[in-house]
């Protein structure tokens, strides 16, 4: 395989697993689950059905893939610590800042994801109910 070729899958693949998992965390977004408040009829009480909630597995695969594509990246380069030093000039310097946004925007993106999860870090099933007191309680 030439030289160039290589190169150019590589770029391709990674770019192809980014935006598969920005499609992910935006679908995961789009998908949060929402709770609606019902009262019981009779009493004071109140309480909180949620919807589904899908969007932890595309949070999940947002991370995936991601980080597919960084280690991938990081495979192909070798981390840009082994094997033979690319010789100075403009290649290597954009080498250098390549790897280096490379692992910035990947730090941001996967802690957007994790802060994502924490956002809702208890997530209920389908139809659990939380019971809500509206009524003082008396000791």
């Amino acid at each position: 395989m030439a030289e160039g070729r290589g190169s150019t899958l590589v770029h391709l693949l990674v770019i192809v697993f980014c935006l598969v998992a920005f499609g992910f965390a935006v679908a995961a977004e789009r998908r949060r689950s929402v709770g609606t408040i019902h009262k019981t009829p009779g009493t004071n009480e109140t309480y909180c059905v949620y919807s589904s909630d899908v969007a932890t597995g595309y949070g999940v695969g947002a991370f995936l893939f991601l980080l597919s594509g960084e280690s991938l990246l990081m495979g192909v380069t070798k981390c840009m610590c082994f094997g033979r030093p690319l010789t100075p000039g403009g290649n290597r310097a954009w080498s250098i800042i390549y790897f280096l946004s490379s692992w910035a925007t990947f730090l941001v993106a996967e802690s957007c994801l994790i802060a994502g999860a924490k956002r809702m870090p208890i997530t209920p099933n389908t139809g659990e109910l939380f019971m809500l007191r509206t009524s003082p309680v008396k000791v």
